[in-house]
């Protein structure tokens, strides 16, 4: 009787374990622009046309919105996107893969406060002979991952969209990459603000089922 009665405890608990799961709630954590209109933002193709570099060095940014801290604040912003696939033209649009690192400091060669940091893989596209690129990333199907001393969502879900206008030359492909340029920059970034424990229906029944039985077996005991 004994072990029945515990095979039922282990079978309701196990049930229960179910029939919560978790859900995130994704929040923007970090907006920014370059401060001016100037073209900060330099991309460069290899000898063989096969590889392009997208690059930028401590360009002076506003962050229009930063959890845990103070809209305008100012930063310096690095990155280095380095494609790792062949540049495509599909319906107007040039798609290549990207994969790269970024960060927002405080100071010059990421000598202070590291706002955001990280790094991603994913795909940069544009309209060809326009004058847009946007690189954009986000979790679970892509890499993306982040770090920081002042922002604490950085769980799953992740995502960032990064967005070079101005872009001069316009955008077309060279070999089999996407020719060099020059551009501006800005965008967002959004994470995870925790998880929270949200009822499955399914789960539910399956509870409801076993509460069910456990009432069955008690009357029949007591018959």
């Amino acid at each position: 009787m004994n072990l029945r009665r515990m095979g039922l405890s282990l079978g309701l608990v196990t049930v229960m374990s179910l029939a919560t799961a978790q859900a995130a709630s994704a929040v923007t954590i970090l907006v920014f622009g370059q401060n001016g209109t100037a073209q900060t933002v330099t991309a460069t193709t290899n000898v063989g046309n096969t590889v392009t570099t997208i690059t930028g060095t401590d360009i002076a940014v506003t962050l229009t919105a930063l959890e845990n801290g103070a809209p305008g604040t100012q930063a310096f912003l690095d990155f280095t996107f380095t494609s790792d696939g062949a540049a495509t033209a599909n319906l107007g649009n040039i798609d290549q893969s990207f994969q790269g690192t970024f960060s927002f400091n405080s100071l010059a060669n990421n000598t202070g406060t590291n706002f955001l940091s990280g790094n991603f893989n994913d795909l940069a596209s544009g309209a060809a002979g326009g004058n847009q690129l946007t690189v954009g990333a986000g979790t679970p199907t892509d890499t993306v991952n982040f770090a920081s001393s002042v922002i604490t969502s950085l769980g799953l879900e992740r995502s960032l969209s990064i967005a070079f206008t101005n872009v001069l030359p316009a955008l077309a492909i060279c070999g089999t990459t996407l020719c060099g340029f020059a551009a501006s920059v800005a965008g967002n970034f959004s994470g995870n603000i925790g998880v929270v424990q949200v009822p499955e229906p399914v789960s539910m029944l399956l509870f409801g089922t076993a509460l069910a039985g456990l009432a069955a077996r008690r009357r029949l005991r007591r018959r």
